[in-house]
């Protein structure tokens, strides 16, 4: 390693190896697909979490609307209790249906203390969910038809996710074969010494690295096919079990809208007129006690 001058050379270079350009593209296209099942995630969770919020609230809402009617059926019953009482005491009502006014009197506070723990509770949790530490409250609204629609698969956040999964596994797999191509290598140096009639002696060298040992990435490579099959399996699996449960609410859904418009339609109307005749005719006497809480 000695120059023109008679004095060794000292040499000074770089090197860099680059992967075949092939894999850098496979690399980009498994990436996109990663963020964007991230994105899919995050979806996911979002309906999750605002679905048990709606139903949270609308737990309350029920709640509420609950304890209205407990809080009249136990005025109706306490008005009936007492009147029950004075009449016992003048001698007109036997102390059977005294008892029994009592007793029913009593159920129905329960039924209402109970209600209340309940809505508490519902309370405590809505604010668990909206992480909400400070004291609030929901206006008191009637129970109301709420818009249904089916939802599409195709717009599903978790079958989004499973599809772009599928994509990144089938890309990832590409990787692992882009990575049997041979990686290049460039490297440039320089040498010279500091004496006199020094030279600048450069070279440049260009290597192409060619894998002699394929165990390993081809076990790799067995292992994603497998995964891409799993997930094949899983998507389908996902797809049949989520048009059943949409099916099967889908017909819970038209059972309890037949209640629900028989009392809209007949029963509310039917529900009213009970009480008002079983409150005017117990008051009038034409009805006893017991007839009248079955009436209720």
């Amino acid at each position: 390693n000695i120059a023109d001058n008679n004095y060794p050379i000292g040499v000074f270079g770089a090197e860099q190896r680059f992967d075949f350009p092939t894999l850098y593209f496979a690399q980009k296209e498994a990436n996109s697909l990663y963020s964007e099942m991230t994105v899919d995630e995050l979806h996911r969770r979002t309906r999750i979490l605002t679905g048990e919020i709606s139903k949270a609230y609308f737990r309350i809402v029920y709640l509420q609307n609950k304890h209205r009617l407990y809080e009249f059926m136990d005025s109706i019953y306490g008005r009936l209790s007492g009147a029950a009482e004075l009449t016992y005491r003048e001698g007109e009502t036997s102390y059977l249906e005294l008892l029994n006014a009592k007793s029913e009197h009593n159920h129905v506070t329960i039924l209402l203390n109970q209600n209340q723990s309940d809505i508490d509770i519902a309370y405590n949790n809505l604010a668990a969910l909206i992480q909400f530490d400070t004291l609030f409250s929901i206006p008191d609204d009637s129970l109301r038809m709420l818009a249904v629609f089916k939802p599409d698969i195709e717009t599903d956040p978790g079958y989004q996710y499973l599809d772009n999964a599928l994509r990144f596994q089938a890309a990832s797999l590409k990787v692992e074969r882009n990575r049997l191509l041979p990686d290049i290598t460039l490297s440039y140096f320089n040498g010279t010494n500091r004496y006199q009639g020094a030279r600048n002696y450069q070279g440049v060298e260009v290597g192409i690295g060619i894998p002699l040992i394929f165990t390993g990435q081809n076990a790799r490579i067995r292992a994603g096919k497998h995964a891409v099959d799993a997930l094949q399996f899983l998507q389908e699996n996902y797809i049949r079990t989520f048009e059943a449960r949409i099916n099967e609410r889908m017909k819970e859904l038209e059972k309890f809208s037949e209640s629900i418009i028989y009392f809209e339609q007949v029963g509310k109307d039917l529900s009213d007129a009970l009480i008002r005749s079983a409150r005017i005719s117990f008051k009038a006497g034409e009805i006893d006690f017991f007839r009248f809480v079955q009436s209720m």
